[in-house]
């Protein structure tokens, strides 16, 4: 559900008549909800459990596809997108503060690997599965069955609520719900992040290699290809979805490397270095080469080192922040990292529109792609620079 948008808002765009700025703003729409919601949700875990949060928040999902199944207008596809985010967010939240309570130090950078590999999986079925599901079910058709698909899940999970570890009485938050509460929750994670160095480091390279990477992949992959070879949304989705399998492959790689060398900056920054250059390699082959082996190949790669390094940073949170505000820290970061989603799938659309759009493929402009992306990946690049300003990202060394 997440980019799915990839799949279904470019050519649904083009029969409603809407510019690419108007699809990056639709697109974010689901960012929005989805960013605002994980304080919301990570305070809520803390109090009634992550089943039952999941649980109620994917029956919020299943209405959004409802909506979504039906969407002819923009906003319509706004407010199901919408809907969407803020039925999809507490997922992530509530499965790390379920893992992080539930299982030893040694057991969990393995299992944020397992986790992160389970997650993206569902990026590969979003975009050539997805784009087959769409050509022979229609977006009706394949919304209906995704939403069916997580109100079964969120059913499941609401049933089997009494098992979560969550509610036991020593980890359980007693605190009432409020909104001062969620003020507050905010602020306490602010204050952490913003005294403690190593852990500010990490929430940025995080949240600019998240945003970037689910820019790419959540929104312009398939027309950026487009552009670089001419060929057809079958072709080009099949290549994008490479994107994903690296995205798939790169934490399970990840949670393995990560159990060898935990807190080492050196192995950090070497993977972080890796996910830029792979970065670079897309943005090369994208303007120089039609050729969809060498894209795809680019396209994994750059997944594949985002995905891995996901891995360290998740470890590391873990490590650098304090065990009673770990939900509200990943929460926060959660929160960040949709933030800047939203500024870079808007601003990438509207360097896009500056740019005339071909008029024989109505493909847009590749000049406009590598400004766009060549601006996210400065900042990415930054953050990744202040990675050798930290002395170590162990517990002990603060």
């Amino acid at each position: 559900m997440r980019i799915s948008g990839v799949v279904v808002l470019p050519p649904l765009a083009k029969t409603l008549g809407i510019s690419a700025s108007m699809v990056g703003f639709l697109s974010s729409l689901f960012f929005y909800t989805y960013a605002l919601s994980f304080v919301l949700w990570g305070t809520v875990a803390d109090r009634i459990g992550s089943f039952k949060t999941c649980g109620i928040s994917l029956v919020i999902a299943a209405l959004a596809s409802a909506v979504m199944a039906y969407a002819h207008t923009p906003f319509t596809i706004g407010l199901g997108r919408a809907m969407s985010g803020l039925g999809l967010s507490s997922a992530f939240t509530c499965i790390m503060l379920y893992s992080a309570l539930s299982f030893s130090k040694e057991k969990y950078s393995l299992l944020v690997g397992t986790i992160m590999m389970i997650g993206h999986s569902g990026t590969v079925i979003a975009i050539a599965p997805l784009g087959a599901a769409l050509d022979s079910l229609g977006i009706t058709g394949v919304y209906l069955m995704m939403g069916a698909a997580a109100f079964l899940i969120g059913t499941l999970m609401l049933f089997f609520k009494n098992y979560d570890p969550v509610l036991k009485e020593e980890k359980k938050d007693s605190r009432p719900l409020s909104l001062s509460r969620f003020a507050t929750d905010i602020a306490d994670g602010t204050k952490i992040i913003k005294g403690n160095f190593p852990l500010l480091v990490i929430v940025m390279t995080w949240v600019t290699s998240a945003a970037s990477i689910s820019t790419l992949q959540g929104l312009w992959a398939v027309s950026w290809l487009q552009t670089s070879t001419g060929r057809g949304l079958y072709d080009c989705r099949t290549c994008a979805t490479w994107i994903s399998i690296g995205m798939v492959l790169g934490p399970a790689v990840g949670g393995f490397i990560v159990r060898k060398v935990s807190g080492s900056k050196r192995a950090f920054l070497s993977m972080c270095l890796l996910t830029q250059i792979s970065w670079l390699f897309w943005m090369a082959a994208s303007y120089f080469s039609k050729e969809m082996i060498l894209l795809a190949a680019a396209g994994f790669l750059t997944g594949f080192f985002s995905g891995a390094a996901f891995v360290f940073m998740g470890n590391a949170v873990r490590e650098l922040s304090p065990t009673r505000h770990t939900g509200t820290v990943i929460g926060l970061l959660n929160l960040m990292i949709y933030g800047l989603l939203i500024v870079f799938q808007w601003g990438t659309g509207f360097i896009l529109d500056i740019f005339p759009v071909d008029v024989s493929t109505g493909t847009y402009s590749q000049i406009g792609y590598q400004i766009g992306f060549g601006a996210i990946l400065l900042i990415q690049g930054y953050s990744f620079f202040l990675i050798t300003k930290v002395r170590s990202f162990e517990r002990n060394f603060l």
